[in-house]
């Protein structure tokens, strides 16, 4: 009522996607500083060596695989300083396909289960689970690699859901003519997200805490952690705002009330007052021509006076008191009409 909740819909998918690729993206960088790099090329350097051994004769000496430009390294040279894993190629890229070898696996029932249960609980559920899967990653990357082969499957499988439950809440939320903006914004969130990943995760390789790459992880968890504050924060200013509104309303609707119970009472009064003076008028005057045209007594006379007196006081007490009746009844009317109608607003955005 008070906020578009489809651009919020549209931002939310949007930084749920930046969170998405971070988790993707991010071993592809943190392997470089992982891994010792003497150890991943130490086949491909064997079987170099090989090659240049049929190419040049006997007395040929292959070339030297310390480096290029006639420098040379130290046989322990590791590459990254940090580096912890003794992995070779064929362990670090199959590290990186198994999350792809799950993402494919959720593709079509991630769809079902958005149509079936609905895309914000699928989605939800598979963003903590990347979000815990990428949480521990350092530790079961330093347990065995095994570990850390069943923790990127497992991201991949749950990462593979998003992408359908993102289809079905555009689906329904978006307008058809703004259907094509609202998705071109959702799904540039991956750009962003590897725009991120790959320009912060070398600082963080070099002078992040955990060895560096232990960071990298840690990093993708707080772009996480930013989207639930983004959605709290978003919540928090929508529930102020609308706390602000009904509030505003109720006193306007407060005052309106009392200026029209001020304003009955002295209209109710001007015609006391205007019907008392009559009502003495008309008396006295009958007094006189009593007086005047019979031999009625003046004690009788004052007497009837003053019960047509108490009579007209009466009637004007009770309308009062009718009036101020069903003044009560409309303001409490309008009150509980105006509450019911800013809780329904409230129910609404939440």
């Amino acid at each position: 009522m008070f906020f578009s909740q489809r651009l919020l819909l549209a931002f939310m998918a949007f930084l749920g996607k930046v969170f998405i690729y971070t988790t993707r993206v991010n071993l592809s960088v943190a392997v470089v500083c992982m891994v010792r790099e003497s150890i991943s090329n130490s086949t491909d350097h064997n079987n170099s060596n090989n090659i240049n051994l049929t190419l040049f004769n006997s007395t040929t000496e292959p070339p030297s695989s310390s480096g290029c430009g006639g420098g040379s390294s130290s046989d322990d040279d590791s590459g990254y300083e940090h580096a912890e894993f003794d992995w070779d190629k064929t362990t670090t890229g199959e590290l990186l396909a198994m999350y792809f070898y799950g993402y494919i696996f959720t593709q079509i029932p991630g769809g079902w289960l958005a149509s079936r249960y609905g895309g914000k609980r699928v989605w939800g559920i598979c963003q903590a689970v990347c979000a815990v899967c990428t949480l521990l990653t350092p530790l079961c990357a330093r347990t065995h690699v095994y570990l850390a082969y069943a923790l990127r499957f497992i991201l991949g499988f749950a990462a593979g859901v998003t992408f359908p439950a993102v289809h079905a809440l555009l689906g329904r939320w978006s307008p058809p003519l703004e259907r094509s903006k609202m998705a071109s914004f959702t799904f540039s969130g991956p750009l962003v997200g590897n725009v991120l990943t790959f320009s912060i995760s070398g600082l963080l390789c070099a002078y992040g805490f955990d060895n560096g790459w232990g960071s990298i992880f840690y990093l993708a968890v707080a772009v996480l952690v930013v989207v639930i504050e983004v959605v709290v924060v978003a919540a928090a200013m929508i529930i102020v705002v609308v706390v602000f509104i009904v509030v505003v309303v109720v006193v306007v609707v407060v005052v309106v009330v009392v200026v029209v119970v001020v304003v009955v009472y002295l209209v109710v009064a001007v015609v006391v007052v205007v019907v008392v003076i009559l009502v003495l008028k008309i008396t006295v005057v009958v007094v006189v021509v009593v007086i005047l045209v019979s031999k009625v007594t003046v004690v009788v006379v004052v007497v009837v006076v003053v019960v047509v007196i108490v009579v007209v006081v009466v009637v004007l007490i009770v309308v009062v008191l009718v009036i101020s009746v069903a003044v009560v009844v409309v303001v409490v009317v309008v009150v509980v009409v105006v509450l019911v109608v800013t809780a329904a607003a409230v129910v609404v955005e939440l």
